[in-house]
């Protein structure tokens, strides 16, 4: 590329049929410039209006915050690469999940003068990955353990009681075709 308009275009049409949102960030004067105006896209509350990392660092979640925070200090420690997965609050007030990538662009002494970036939405992924992990345990239609994960607690039990010397009781109910119910219900 080389910086013509024609480039421009097509590298803002990239990022639109991707999905995702670039960015650069001079780390010095704290200045955050989207650079395909598609911020609107993550509903962020503010979107391109938010133009300083400070003002971006209010919207990700309280639980991701310290962790996004360690990773752009990597910078200043030599690494001249960026990646971390964060939660944002979006204009509804719901949170959303983004995977963060960049790259820093460091001075001759090595510290970081900007990062640029694309910001991915994830939260599809993240959702399913959850329902999976439930699945891997519960029962979806009861929300109880799962034959599995009910082996599993079963033998925990069985072993803390045998091994601590503490009586406990578990109940088995059966009920006459069940079977039935299962398989009109699931």
């Amino acid at each position: 590329m080389d910086n013509s308009p024609v480039d421009l275009e097509r590298l803002r049409a990239a990022l639109a049929a991707s999905g995702d949102v670039a960015y650069d960030w001079s780390l010095a004067t704290d200045k955050l410039t989207w650079l395909d105006g598609n911020a609107e896209s993550f509903m962020i509350p503010g979107g391109p209006n938010i133009s300083t990392g400070e003002a971006f660092n209010e919207r990700v979640h309280s639980e991701d915050l310290a962790r996004r925070l360690e990773t752009i200090t990597g910078l200043y420690r030599g690494c001249e690469q960026y990646e971390c997965e964060f939660r944002l609050r979006d204009v509804k007030g719901d949170n959303r999940w983004y995977h963060d990538r960049g790259v820093a662009e460091l001075d001759e002494l090595g510290k970081p003068l900007r990062l640029c970036g694309a910001m991915r939405p994830i939260t599809l992924r993240k959702e399913e990955n959850a329902r999976i992990e439930f699945c891997a345990n519960y029962d979806e239609l009861t929300g109880y353990f799962n034959r599995t994960r009910l082996r599993e607690s079963l033998d925990q039990a069985l072993y803390y009681s045998s091994r601590y010397r503490v009586t406990g009781a578990f109940l088995e109910v059966g009920i006459d075709n069940i079977n039935m119910v299962n398989q009109a219900f699931g």
